[in-house]
């Protein structure tokens, strides 16, 4: 994923992206990575949230940490206070 990210966040084409423009898919090559934030940020988060929609658009996916973020909105964790006092007592 880093890889097809890092690819289409500096203006060229998600794995997605190419096999819709290629029939044949993409050529096996290999990468050599310098990002500049100066150069690529304007374009970086619409690109990167339309990806990031088609990711999510897709059944069974989900981002890395998408289900933690969401549980932290739900409001304050519940934790074994038993847990707790054990992990306190270790220190």
């Amino acid at each position: 994923m880093m890889v097809n990210y890092s690819g289409g966040s500096v203006g060229d084409n998600f794995s997605f992206e190419t096999a819709l423009k290629i029939k044949e898919g993409p050529q096996v090559v290999g990468i050599i990575l310098a990002i500049s934030l100066t150069i690529i940020r304007k374009r970086l988060e619409k690109h990167s949230n339309e990806f990031f929609d088609k990711m999510k658009s897709m059944e069974g996916v989900r981002l890395p940490g998408e289900r933690r973020h969401k549980n932290r909105r739900k409001g304050p964790r519940n934790i074994n206070e038993e847990l707790v006092n054990k992990i306190k007592s270790l220190s």
